[in-house]
C-alpha cells in the first residue's frame, strides 16, 4: 500500500492503519450525523443554557475520533479523552483532556508544544466558558513552564 502521507517517510502505511483511518472516518461522519443529540433538547438550535453541555459533548467526540485519525487506540491506562464509552452517561463522565501518555502520543504524531498546547486550550476554554476545563489547562500549563 502506497503512504498516504500520515507515516514518516519510507514507512508505508499499512493496512491495519487504513482501515483504522476508514473506521475513525465512519465514526467521524455518525458522530457529525448525530449531532442534535449532544443537545440536552436534542435540538441543536436550542436555548442558550444548552450550549455549554453541547460544546463539550461535541468537543470531545470531535477530539477523540480525530485522536484514532492519528492512530491513537482507547486508553486503558487513566481516565482521558482516549478513553472508550458506550453511552451517553459515560462519555459525559470523561474529561476532555488527555492524559501524559496519550498527550506524548499526540505532540509525537503532530509535533505540538505541549506548553502552546495548554496555553491555547487555556485561552479556548476560558472564551467558552468550560470553567473546568479552563482549570486543568491552567494547572497543566504551570506544571509545564516549572519542568522548562
Amino acid at each position: 500500500m502506497v503512504s498516504d502521507g500520515s507515516h514518516p517517510p519510507g514507512q508505508p502505511a499499512t493496512t491495519r492503519d487504513h482501515r483504522q483511518a476508514v473506521e475513525a472516518e465512519v465514526r467521524w461522519r455518525s458522530a457529525l450525523e448525530q449531532y442534535a443529540t449532544r443537545s440536552p433538547s436534542h435540538d441543536p438550535h436550542g436555548a442558550d443554557a444548552d450550549f455549554p453541555l453541547c460544546l463539550l459533548r461535541t468537543l470531545k467526540t470531535a477530539s477523540h475520533e480525530t485522536g484514532h485519525m492519528f492512530s491513537m487506540q482507547h486508553c486503558t491506562l487513566y481516565e482521558c479523552n482516549m478513553c472508550g464509552c458506550n453511552h451517553r452517561e459515560e462519555a459525559d463522565r470523561r474529561p476532555l483532556w488527555l492524559c501524559p501518555h496519550c498527550l506524548a502520543k499526540l505532540c509525537h504524531a503532530t509535533g505540538a508544544d505541549p506548553i502552546r498546547r495548554f496555553k491555547d486550550l487555556s485561552a479556548f476554554s476560558k472564551r467558552t466558558g468550560l470553567k473546568v476545563e479552563e482549570e486543568f489547562y491552567e494547572k497543566s500549563l504551570a506544571i509545564f513552564e516549572r519542568a522548562k
